[in-house]
């Protein structure tokens, strides 16, 4: 699977995802097949305790039931651990694969089981 293919199928309606934001919202639902993460990239965070969500750092109520978010030192970490516990695979990218990503997603992204319709889809805020 290259960064290509990744970027090329995300977006509403498509089989991927690209973008921290919209990467955790498919893990949320459990659509992950694949998490690709650019190496070398680390995230601080937050996970719900009460329905397991995982949020940028800066959210500190789980947008989802209300709940207060506890910290997490390495957002992709965890993210790659949740993956393989929905039994989703994980590939980690180098080189100018993990440039273009970390470029157009923040440094991760993923092909999903299903398409995201467009009314789940959380929209990328600007960095």
């Amino acid at each position: 699977m290259g960064t290509d293919q990744l970027l090329d199928a995300a977006g509403v309606g498509g089989r991927a995802t690209c973008g921290v934001a919209a990467t955790l919202e498919a893990l949320w639902l459990g659509e992950v097949q694949v998490l690709v993460v650019a190496d070398g990239v680390h995230l601080a965070g937050g996970e719900c305790p009460q329905c397991g969500r995982l949020a940028p750092e800066g959210t500190a109520q789980c947008p989802v039931c209300g709940t207060t978010m506890l910290m997490v030192h390495d957002l992709f970490e965890r993210a790659m651990a949740r993956t393989r516990e929905q039994v989703g695979r994980v590939e980690v990218v180098q080189g100018e694969a993990a440039k273009r990503l970390r470029e157009a997603g923040g440094g991760m992204g993923a092909l999903l089981r299903y398409s995201i319709p467009a009314a789940t889809a959380p929209i990328e805020q600007p960095s």
